[in-house]
């Protein structure tokens, strides 16, 4: 019995090892590159579960916005002015404490709002 299993492994191993042999073809995917951005990525916590995280290139990514009745969001993001602009507009998900200011952001930024599913 030992003898078949011990060969049942070996031939298993011989297959997947063919399997993963090397491609016959030699062509890579290219990627196109953009100029690289230097300098410090911000963060700042809006309170629950909102960042405004803001690139080297300054793309403003906007997460999980409750702020107008959030007793932790910073008061310069209470009148949802305080961002300038905004680039990206991400929700996790749909509960109260993670989007309810998402749809007034997208309104007054011009901006799509994104979340699983859409």
């Amino acid at each position: 019995m030992r003898h078949w299993i011990n060969a049942t492994i070996a031939v298993a191993a011989a297959g997947l090892m063919a399997g993963c042999a090397a491609p016959t073809h030699t062509a890579v995917p290219t990627v196109p590159t953009t100029p690289t951005m230097s300098g410090p990525v911000e963060v700042v916590w809006l309170g629950q579960a909102g960042f405004k995280i803001t690139s080297p290139g300054g793309k403003v990514i906007v997460t999980d916005p409750w702020l107008r009745t959030n007793p932790s969001a910073p008061s310069p993001y209470k009148e949802l002015d305080g961002f300038g602009k905004i680039d990206v507009l991400l929700v996790s998900h749909g509960h109260f404490d993670h989007i309810a200011d998402a749809p007034a952001l997208s309104q007054r930024y011009n901006v799509p709002l994104r979340a699983p599913g859409t």
